[in-house]
């Protein structure tokens, strides 16, 4: 995917760990993240904390091998705004404002789960994650993972073990 500049702008904050509260008092003084990227240091007395401005900086440092990351490993991303971005994430209070996803995006528009547990789950918790998304994935729901270590990652694997197009 060939991002353009506003969903590199998005990528950036989101890298900077810019929630969407703040995002969008943002976009009360900048129109688009594109503006913001390019002028965030002009303000940061104004609207950031140093804390802020730190985590910004750094991001920009490594925002062109997270670009090319995403580039070469076929992930997608859709912001806020876009029409694909799905209805139901756009209900939730602090919806995040860029999402990053492989693979089908309208599944999300499916009955969606998320299974949560501890980092270090034991043998039994680990078995029934996994066993639990993949019933859940075989009854068509879409299983949602951020992808942290423990349950998260056992639940992930038995959907994407299931039915790999049910996994978001």
């Amino acid at each position: 995917m060939q991002l353009s500049n506003e969903h590199k702008a998005c990528l950036w904050l989101s890298e900077a760990n810019v929630s969407t509260n703040l995002f969008e008092k943002l976009l009360k003084t900048y129109s688009s993240a594109y503006e913001i990227f390019l002028n965030y240091d002009l303000d940061k007395h104004q609207l950031f904390t140093d804390d802020q401005i730190k985590a910004l900086n750094m991001a920009r440092d490594s925002l062109n091998s997270n670009i090319e990351a995403i580039e070469q490993n076929d992930i997608h991303m859709i912001i806020y705004d876009s029409p694909e971005y799905p209805t139901k994430l756009k209900s939730i209070n602090d919806a995040p404002y860029a999402l990053y996803y492989k693979g089908n995006l309208n599944v999300l528009n499916r009955t969606c789960i998320a299974i949560v547990g501890t980092r270090k789950p034991s043998f039994y918790g680990k078995k029934i994650a996994k066993l639990l998304s993949e019933k859940l994935s075989s009854a068509g729901a879409c299983v949602v993972s951020g992808m942290a270590i423990g349950i998260y990652t056992y639940a992930h694997q038995g959907a994407v073990n299931e039915n790999s197009a049910s996994t978001c």
